[in-house]
C-alpha cells in the first residue's frame, strides 16, 4: 500500500482545487476509502502511517468545511487504528473478521526473547530465500502471537550490550537449543529402555 493513495483521490484533488463542489460530491467515497484504508490487510501501520501523511496534507488546506470534516474522521479512525488488536481488522470491510482464531496462540514469555528468535530465524534465511527483512519477519511474529511491534533494532543493541553467559549473548537461543537437546536426549533414553 502506498501512503499517499487517498491523496490521490478526487475528493483531495477538489481540496487542493478548492473546488467546494467537487468535494461535496466526492466526500462519501473519500469517507469509504479512508474506511478501506484502515480494514485492509490487518495492517495497523501501514493504515496510521497512511492517516498520517493525509492528515498532514489536508492540515495545508484549511479554511473549508469538507476539509474540516474529514481531518476530523481522519483524526477519529487514527484514535481506532491505534486501539485495533493486532490479530483482526476494523470488520467494516473484511471477511476475515470471521475466522478470528477462538483459541489464540499468546507469546507469553519476554519481547526480548521473541527479537532474538526473530534475528536468528532472518539470519539463517528462513524465510523468502533469506531476503526477508527483520522488521518483516518480526512484525509477522508478533502479529502473530499478539503482541505490538516494537524497535527491534534497539532490542537487538539491548541484545548486542549482553554480557556473556558461557560464551553466548544470545539468552533465549540458547535456552531454546538447550530444551530441545534435553527433550531429544530424554526421547532416546526412553526409547532405548523398551
Amino acid at each position: 500500500m502506498t501512503y499517499s493513495i487517498l491523496t490521490e483521490t478526487a475528493f483531495f484533488r477538489a481540496a487542493q482545487n478548492k473546488d467546494t463542489d467537487g468535494m461535496a460530491a466526492s466526500y462519501d467515497e473519500f469517507i469509504g476509502k479512508v474506511i478501506e484504508v484502515c480494514g485492509r490487510n490487518n495492517d495497523r501501520t501501514a493504515a496510521f502511517a497512511t492517516l498520517l501523511y493525509t492528515e498532514i496534507e489536508l492540515k495545508r488546506m484549511t479554511g473549508c468545511e469538507f476539509v474540516a470534516k474529514a481531518l476530523e474522521f481522519i483524526t477519529e479512525m487514527q484514535k481506532m487504528v491505534e486501539r485495533m488488536p493486532l490479530s483482526s481488522s476494523i470488520g467494516l470491510l473484511s471477511d476475515e473478521a470471521e475466522n478470528v482464531d477462538e483459541d489464540p496462540l499468546n507469546w507469553t514469555d519476554g519481547p526480548t526473547n521473541l527479537v532474538e528468535l526473530a534475528y536468528g530465524l532472518m539470519e539463517l534465511g528462513c524465510f523468502n530465500d533469506g531476503k526477508a527483512t527483520v522488521e518483516k519477519v518480526g512484525n509477522k511474529l508478533f502479529k502473530a502471537f499478539g503482541l505490538d511491534p516494537i524497535v527491534y533494532t534497539r532490542t537487538y543493541i539491548n541484545i548486542k550490550n549482553r554480557n556473556s553467559k558461557d560464551g553466548y549473548r544470545t539468552y533465549f537461543l540458547t535456552r531454546l537449543r538447550n530444551a530441545m537437546e534435553q527433550r531429544i536426549d530424554n526421547d532416546v533414553r526412553k526409547s532405548l529402555r523398551r
